[in-house]
């Protein structure tokens, strides 16, 4: 008679409604899932970004500059690309990685604060092809995590200087 009783509660539970979901969860869940093997931040494709162009109404677009005193060179902040080293919660790892990318003679080593992360990242590229080539270059140091993440850059702008009087 318990026996009887068994079978009828498992007959119930395969034909309700909350068996029937668990049964849909278990099988679609994996297939659509990604695990940390799949995942490869390289092979990611930006959309390609389109800069505008700037023509300069003063200068002929075949016309060079020679006479370094007449540009002002100026930084300012622009769209383009950096390199993710390193993530960590860790202010002082953060540091010390930074040191020693510095030591390794990279010029712009930033920390980037996003709560709790401390995000250490190389460069002021303008342009993705630019990064790469020191992602590559960063692999090759065995920094493997190495990955190009779009950010705000300081980039130099030239701009001529009124100077000569007629």
């Amino acid at each position: 008679m318990i026996a009887l009783r068994l079978i009828y509660l498992g007959i119930d539970l395969v034909t309700s409604k909350l068996w029937k979901g668990t049964i849909i969860f278990v099988v679609i869940v994996p297939l659509f899932g990604q695990t940390k093997e799949e995942f490869d931040p390289s092979r990611i494709k930006d959309i390609p970004v389109k800069w505008p162009r700037i023509y300069h109404s003063f200068l002929k677009e075949s016309s060079a500059v020679n006479d370094t005193s007449v540009l002002d060179t100026s930084i300012s902040e622009v769209d383009g690309f950096r390199i993710q080293v390193f993530a960590t919660g860790y202010s002082r790892s953060a540091d010390s990685l930074k040191t020693i990318l510095e030591q390794l003679g990279y010029k712009d080593v930033y920390i980037a604060f996003d709560t709790p992360v401390y995000k250490v990242r190389v460069g002021n590229f303008v342009s993705r092809n630019e990064a790469e080539k020191t992602r590559e270059i960063l692999v090759k140091q065995k920094f493997d995590t190495a990955w190009i993440v779009r950010s705000k850059v300081f980039a130099r702008k030239f701009r001529l200087i009124e100077s000569m009087k007629h």
